[in-house]
């Protein structure tokens, strides 16, 4: 999906936000409201999009668009449907032991590999560094700092659906991962394999790096002064 067309940028804020009504997808955008109620009757006509009826209190009721299943499939990799029938291979034919080996093995690899990259940094620059890290890989990653110090990551696009779909490991390795390499107490919120549009993370600093984070952002505030 090219996401510099309108109708890229469209399906990324649906995919972001659930649904939207034409105004609101007019506004963050910031195009007229036929301009973007154009793209959404092509988008509708190739299955891409659907629309349901909001009633409101006051006034006339109000169309939401939200992604079909074929919108949120131009989501996945290229080679999501041949990975699909890879992994139903190995599942069928007793190969679910060598599917879970190389999940393990391949984690491990690359917590290895991605440590240098972000160990002995603040917490704010570890969970910025993974982020980028993810975002390189096709995650479509967003992170964001929430109140008391703890951080929030999302993702919006899965590489790994198809796998993780059959292979429930490869998401606990990969909070795992991201718990080991950010020394955080690191909870999937939301996955994208239990029907959300997206695996939300939050992230929460451990002991020592949390008496960093008061430590930098008291350090900040003072120079501010």
């Amino acid at each position: 999906m090219k996401m510099a067309t309108t109708s890229g940028r469209i399906s990324l804020l649906l995919r972001k936000r659930g649904s939207m009504s034409i105004a609101d997808l007019a506004g963050s955008l910031k195009l007229s409201k036929m301009a973007v109620l154009k793209q959404l009757t092509r988008m509708e006509s190739e299955g891409k999009v659907g629309r349901s009826v909001v009633k409101k209190s006051v006034g006339r009721p109000e169309y939401r668009f939200s992604l079909t299943s074929l919108g949120t499939e131009e989501f996945q990799p290229q080679y999501y449907e041949m990975l699909g029938e890879m992994v139903n291979y190995f599942k069928l034919h007793g190969g679910s032991s060598l599917v879970e080996g190389f999940l393990r093995k391949r984690y491990e690899e690359m917590r290895e590999t991605l440590y240098g990259s972000i160990t002995g940094k603040t917490m704010e620059a570890k969970v910025s560094a993974l982020k980028r890290i993810r975002d390189r890989a096709g995650y479509m990653a967003e992170s964001k700092k929430m109140p008391g110090g703890n951080f929030e990551m999302t993702e919006y696009r899965c590489p790994i659906f198809t796998i993780a779909n059959e292979f429930p490991v490869a998401c606990a390795l990969e909070t795992g991962m991201f718990s080991d390499l950010l020394d955080s107490e690191v909870d999937a919120a939301h996955r994208q394999v239990q029907g959300f549009s997206a695996c939300r993370f939050l992230i929460r600093p451990r002991a020592n790096d949390a008496v960093m984070l008061h430590s930098a952002d008291a350090k900040v505030s003072n120079e501010l002064e």
